[in-house]
């Protein structure tokens, strides 16, 4: 899973359609029509670059290239520029990895963990509370989604946080502005913290019950000299 691109092979421009093809044929409809509205589908993601194998490369997002991406998430030249990788069990579908900043899913994911997604080619593929990347116009967000759709032409995404609910607001984004929709698989994190509030309710249990042991031996052990004190006086 080594992230580079010194070992990545563009994708010639039959590559690309084949590659396409063989992903994307289940999709209904024209791939080229981004009319959501119309036909609930979305903008189908440019494929660049393939592993040794042929398959499709893993994109990488970080947060430094956030900006750049919502303008440039269907320039092949930009996405070029992102670094790639592969993963043997992530086959048959697009990938894309996103850093994550912030709280606002804090403990699910947490600040600097990398979420694997796979893209959404339509907003019927999206299952309530789960977690996807939502791609606006406006922003990336990481967050637990509700189709309304249907309903009202919206999406409901609202954060896992428990701390700081007031500034982690549930909102919601009108269908039009959502440009991709990406399914989180899989995160990637290097905090090995302690879960603070549980682990040090949980700590401080423990040493109370070390306490009451070593307070319960002692008097155990008072017990048995006063008892043995009383049997000496009886005799």
């Amino acid at each position: 899973t080594d992230i580079s691109k010194g070992n990545l092979t563009s994708k010639s421009e039959g590559q690309e359609n084949r590659q396409k093809g063989n992903v994307k044929g289940n999709r209904k409809g024209n791939p080229s029509d981004t009319s959501q509205a119309s036909t609930g589908l979305l903008s189908v993601p440019k494929i660049i670059t393939v592993d040794n194998q042929g398959s499709e490369n893993i994109l990488h997002v970080p947060i430094a290239a956030r900006a750049g991406y919502l303008t440039g998430f269907q320039d092949p030249e930009y996405l070029q520029t992102l670094p790639s990788f592969s993963m043997p069990w992530l086959r048959n579908a697009t990938f894309r990895m996103f850093d994550i900043e912030g709280a606002s899913m804090h403990p699910t994911i947490n600040h600097g963990d990398r979420v694997i997604a796979q893209y959404c080619s339509s907003f019927d593929e999206i299952r309530d509370n789960r977690i996807y990347v939502v791609v606006t116009n406006d922003g990336i967000a990481v967050k637990r989604v509700l189709n309304r759709i249907t309903e009202r032409g919206k999406l409901v995404l609202r954060s896992d946080a428990v701390d700081n609910r007031e500034e982690y607001k549930t909102y919601e984004v009108d269908q039009t502005d959502v440009v991709e929709l990406w399914y989180c698989r899989m995160k990637l994190s290097a905090d090995f913290s302690e879960p603070s509030e549980l682990y040090n309710r949980v700590n401080n249990l423990e040493a109370d019950l070390v306490e009451m042991r070593e307070t319960t031996h002692i008097l155990m052990n008072s017990i048995q000299v006063l008892e043995g004190t009383i049997r000496n006086k009886l005799k």
